[in-house]
């Protein structure tokens, strides 16, 4: 039986954080709110799509329980060197679908749009040409979107 050494993940992490990564935010099913249902395994997409924004900070980190990066997942710090831990941050703008509900999130690699970014860091789903494949998902209570507020979303990905 073979198995996924660990420099083979550091190598998976390095082509994820050189890669173009997006986060995308969806309505989900008004449902959830009664009756939240998680997200599986097999999961490769939103279920109703809002929009998507390019991520913020993409970098190497490690576990440590006194770290500055704290995630539902635990603390970390930052790495000058590749670990097969990754930080990824989102920071929408308040002009980002302001008036949505949102309920499911999910960070996606090699998404192309109708125009090349050029500055661009918000795409909605109307600009969307292919959505790339899916690396997390996550859905929560409904959060009503608002045009005075900047919505921020951060994950470790752990390979």
């Amino acid at each position: 039986m073979a198995i996924f050494v660990s420099s083979g993940r550091v190598a998976l992490a390095k082509i994820i954080k050189t890669s173009p990564l997006h986060l995308a935010w969806g309505s989900g099913i008004p449902a959830w709110d009664a009756t939240p249902v998680d997200p599986s395994i097999t999961d490769t997409d939103l279920v109703s799509e809002i929009g998507r924004r390019a991520a913020t900070t993409v970098e190497y980190c490690t576990p440590d329980v006194n770290g500055s990066i704290e995630v539902t997942d635990g603390r970390f710090t930052y790495s000058a060197t590749p670990t097969t831990y990754i930080h990824v941050s989102f920071n929408f703008a308040a002009g980002d679908a302001p008036s949505s509900t949102v309920r499911e999130v999910g960070i996606f690699i090699g998404s192309t749009f109708i125009a090349e970014p050029g500055g661009q860091y918000y795409f909605p789903i109307g600009e969307v040409v292919s959505k790339g494949l899916m690396l997390i998902s996550n859905r929560f209570a409904a959060l009503n979107r608002s045009p005075s507020i900047r919505q921020y979303f951060e994950f470790v990905i752990s390979l």
